[in-house]
């Protein structure tokens, strides 16, 4: 079904719009490093705004690229947030397996780029045997994955986004009080849940 009618495709518009809404995220402990959240969890509710562009490949396998400001973090002890804001971009491909009428159903999946605009962290901040050392790693890639409904142009999509890159970098000689292993460390993933509401705009 998905590689059927090409021609149908090609002769689709390629379609542009808004989206935004709430995200909830955590940064996954995954070494030394310590956010304060060391069960994990979605727990600092950020958002998530920005365009997409709905473009059919063939009647049922749509490519969507997307360009976001996603607000991402952790809050420490439960209370104070760490506050990461990145310029996103997911490369999505959107699955069709349900319509009704104008209602359809696509799943959606793919990776995404994100630099990070600037880490707001609290004291204290991420913490390596006591002591802060290190840096944040602007760069972060991960998968996105998740469902999409669309009626009349507007489109709810909720995604799981499960970052790939350690955002913190440790990696400096003979951090005070650190043992080897722990100096070579890097930690924090980011994971979260997006939830957000789109209106199709234009279409080209």
């Amino acid at each position: 079904m998905i590689l059927l009618n090409p021609i149908l495709a090609l002769g689709s518009p390629i379609e542009l719009g808004i989206k935004g809404g709430p995200a909830w995220y955590t940064i996954f402990p995954n070494s030394y490093v310590i956010f304060g959240n060391e069960s994990g969890g979605f727990q600092f509710p950020g958002f998530n705004a920005g365009v997409f562009a709905d473009c059919p490949l063939t009647d049922s396998l749509h490519f969507q690229p997307e360009a976001l400001f996603v607000l991402k973090g952790n809050m420490w002890d439960g209370s104070q947030p760490y506050q990461y804001p990145y310029l996103e971009m997911p490369l999505l491909l959107k699955v069709k397996f349900l319509t009704i009428g104008q209602f359809t159903t696509h799943f959606l999946a793919g990776p995404y780029f994100a630099t990070m605009i600037h880490g707001l962290y609290p004291n204290p901040g991420p913490v390596l045997s006591g002591a802060n050392v290190g840096h944040f790693d602007a760069f972060d890639t991960g998968l996105d994955f998740g469902l999409s409904f669309e009626l009349y142009g507007f489109v709810l999509d909720g995604r799981f986004d499960i970052g790939y890159n350690s955002i913190y970098d440790t990696t400096v000689p003979n951090p005070p009080g650190a043992t080897p292993e722990e100096s070579q460390a890097n930690g924090g993933l980011n994971q979260g849940f997006m939830l957000s509401l789109g209106y199709k705009l234009i279409s080209l």
